[in-house]
This record gives C-alpha cells, structure tokens and sequence, in this order.
C-alpha cells in the first residue's frame, strides 16, 4: 500500500512510513482499543490529516497513535509535515501535550452525536470511536456490523463503550455516566473521588442507563450524575443510606 489510504490533497507529503520513529516519553497513552478505533477511522476515511515531525524529520511529536495504527493497516507511505521543534526540546514536549490536551477541554453534545449516529450507516458509525451499544435506542441503517465490530469496546478520545462485563472508565474529561446516558455534563473536577462501573451484562446494563436518564429529567437543575444519585438515595429510597 502506498497512497492509497492518504487522501489525494496529501499525497504531496507523503513520506516513507519506514524511516518514522516514535516520541520518547510520549505524554498520549494509546491502548489496544485506541489503535483499533484509529484503524477503523483510517479504513473508512483515509488520512485526512498529516502527523506533525520534530525537526530531525523523523520523530513523530504529534499523531504517534496515528502512525501505529497506520503501520498495522499496512501503510508504507504517510503525510507528515516537519515543525521547528527539535527533538526532546521544550517546545516539542509542550506541543505534544498541548495537541492531546486542548481537545480533551471541549466536550460532545451527547444528543447531536446520538442524532448524528442514527442517520448513518453502521460501518460509519462505527468507524467514530464511539460504539452504538451505548445508546440503546439509537436506529441507525440496515447492515450490520461484522461480529469482531460488535464485541470490541472503542474507546479513543472520549469514545463511550460499555460491553458487558467491562468498566466505564473515564478516559477523557467528558466519557462519564452522564455522556452514556445521553446527557452533556460539565468539565469533571479530578481532585473528586471518580468509580469504575462493571456490568454483568447488557440486560443490568441497560437498565442502569435507563435509570440515569430518568434521573436527568427528574432532577434536570443538578448537574451530574454522581450528584442525581445521591439526591434520588435521599428523598426516594427508605432512609437507609
């Protein structure tokens, strides 16, 4: 493969995937689950944007999750632009947090994502990062998915799966029990205790988020979950807790 998955206008900066090598002590964790997500983005849309270089040419400071993932689809070619910014300089380890962060800091209006994934087909819609398992009354086009796309959690950059028998973890600002739900939930504070949520399968699982949406529209004035919950414990339940 060489341009092939690169889009036309980037063909121009196509350079050999072979000579690239990974930023060390990159700040940007990229699991399993995060280089199937970017694969699945580079089969369905190609690259549609290049990775940025260190100076030396060869160094990759932003999109090394971008490059795995290529390497793994087989790409022998990649479009890449070379910054100014030497290997392990300050201006290089700033700029490799500051294009994973400032994303991180806007967040998804759960209503238009689910409005959006409901109007495409489902090889689109799973090549998102986000899994249409998390919105349990989401309708989108006839085709189905393979069975690998179906039990793989896709969780990259805020991308929400809950498979049974797995855990909500948060991984961006704003993948929590709210955004599952289907509501937007404001910009969490870290120094607050956070849960992992296990379910042990999809009929408990949905149930729970059907819970959490009640919760919003009984008590739509309190802003997160967690908050929801104790306020429902403290006026609903038997006064036990």
């Amino acid at each position: 493969m060489s341009k092939a998955q690169i889009q036309t206008d980037l063909h121009e900066l196509a350079i050999d995937i072979a000579d690239l090598v990974l930023m060390d002590e990159n700040p940007r964790l990229h699991p399993s689950e995060s280089i199937l997500a970017i694969r699945k983005s580079l089969r369905e849309f190609k690259q549609t944007k290049p990775i940025v270089l260190a100076s030396d040419g060869r160094t990759v400071i932003a999109g090394n999750g971008t490059l795995l993932a290529a390497r793994e689809e087989g790409f022998t070619e990649i479009a890449a632009v070379v910054s100014t910014f030497a290997v392990g300089s300050e201006e290089a380890k700033a700029y490799a947090i500051a294009d994973n962060r400032v994303g991180d800091l806007s967040k998804f209006d759960i209503d238009i994502v689910e409005k959006s994934l409901g109007a495409i087909s489902k090889s689109l819609a799973a090549a998102t990062g986000f899994s249409i398992d998390a919105f349990p009354d989401l309708s989108t086009a006839p085709e189905d998915k393979t069975p690998e796309e179906s039990n793989e959690p896709v969780t990259e950059s805020g991308a929400v799966s809950i498979p049974a028998g797995t855990s909500i973890v948060e991984t961006t600002p704003s993948n929590d029990a709210e955004n599952l739900a289907g509501g937007e939930a404001p910009v969490p504070d870290h120094s607050l205790p956070r849960y992992d949520l296990t379910f042990s399968d999809d009929a408990t699982r949905d149930t729970f988020l059907d819970f959490v949406r009640s919760l919003r529209t009984k008590y739509p004035d309190i802003p997160t979950v967690g908050d929801r919950v104790v306020e429902f414990l403290r006026t609903e339940a038997d006064g036990s807790f």
